[in-house]
Order: structure tokens, then C-alpha cells, then sequence
């Protein structure tokens, strides 16, 4: 033990010093070298996330554009928002999104990006859509993923809404789904600050 030791001046002490000195500059060192391989490993996640789903989206077969408008007093095209801008630092939140995002459809519920129009068509006074396979007059289920503007689903007496603003890596695609299943180029959204409104009343 160092407190017991006979040879507090022998030539052993600087090698002994030295030892020490590299244990404590030995963490800092490995702790700057991690930040740099995380920060180019997040850099390598994003760009590979971002050639995945340009890509799927790419391989999507092709439709005829569809123009869709907000209605009211906002007026123009319905806004699209990209989702690196809110959640670009985050690339674990992005590459979920992302998923959903260009996803597959499942048995009950379908992407309406991803989807094939042909499967789909408008019925009734209400122009509700179903698949066209369906043996019963059940509204087909879609989704799709952007940011949330504005929500009173908790909070609405005589209503509930929820205004959501489309991702703009799908919406063009989606706009012209919709369109071809009603067999329109122009289409008109009720809208509240810029995002698509939904509600359903009381």
C-alpha cells in the first residue's frame, strides 16, 4: 500500500504518475470520439431514411394530378408541412413517421398514399367510399400521417374537430387518389389554420 511503502522517492514513481495521468485523460478522449461517430451515425440514419421512402414513393405507380383547395375564407392550396422541420433532430420520431408515412396498407384500414385507386369508388347521396369488392355498404378506413394544428376532440360542445396539416412527402400522391376514386381533377377541404379539418358532430 502507497501510505506503507519504502520507496516513496524510488524511480518507479513517474511511471507510477504517468499511469495515472492516462486513466484520467483516457475517458475524455473516448467520450469525444463517441460524439463524433453518433452525430455522423445520426447524419448516415437520415439519409438513409430519406432514400428509403423517396424511393417507395417513387415506385408508386403514377396518377393524374389532383388540385385540392381550402375552402372558406383561407382560400389556396391546402399547405403541406415537412416533417424533418418539427422533427428532423429526432431521427428515432422521424424514422417511425416516416414508416407510417409510405407504410402498407392492412386488413381494416388502408394508406391512402400508398393504396391502388382502382380498389375504390364513391357510392350514394353521400358519395361514400367503399372497396369494390365489399359485400356490405361499410366505409372503407384510411389514414395518413401529418402535424396537428388544431384539436377540440376533448374539449367541443357541439362538435369535435381536429385540423391536421398533410406531410409533404405524400400528400400530391394522396390529393390524386382521392381524386380518382371521385372521378375529379379539383377538390375543395374545409380548413382551420391551414390544416385539413376533421369533425364529426355530437
Amino acid at each position: 500500500m502507497p501510505a506503507k511503502s519504502k520507496h516513496g522517492n524510488s524511480p518507479t514513481t513517474p511511471s507510477h504518475t504517468t499511469k495515472k495521468t492516462k486513466l484520467r485523460t483516457s475517458p475524455k478522449a473516448t467520450s469525444s470520439t463517441d460524439k463524433n461517430d453518433k452525430g455522423g451515425n445520426d447524419e448516415k440514419k437520415k439519409a438513409a431514411l430519406k432514400s428509403r421512402s423517396f424511393e417507395i414513393m417513387q415506385n408508386l405507380p403514377k396518377l393524374a394530378p389532383t388540385k385540392m383547395f381550402m375552402s372558406g375564407c383561407e382560400g389556396g392550396l391546402v399547405s403541406q408541412i415537412n416533417l424533418r422541420a418539427p422533427f428532423g433532430g429526432d431521427t428515432d420520431i422521424l424514422d417511425r413517421l416516416e414508416r407510417f408515412v409510405v407504410g402498407p396498407s392492412l386488413t381494416n384500414i388502408t394508406n391512402i398514399t400508398t393504396c391502388d385507386p382502382t380498389l375504390y369508388h364513391a357510392i350514394g347521396r353521400y358519395r361514400t367510399v367503399i372497396p369494390r369488392n365489399a359485400t356490405k355498404d361499410n366505409p372503407a378506413l384510411f389514414y395518413t400521417v401529418g402535424v396537428v394544428r388544431h384539436s377540440d376532440l376533448f374539449t367541443g360542445e357541439k362538435s369535435h374537430q381536429i385540423c391536421v396539416v398533410p406531410s409533404d412527402l405524400v400528400w400530391n400522391r394522396a390529393a390524386a387518389v382521392i381524386g380518382k376514386i371521385f372521378n375529379e381533377s379539383k377538390l375543395a377541404f374545409g380548413t382551420f389554420y391551414n390544416g385539413i379539418s376533421f369533425s364529426t358532430l355530437k
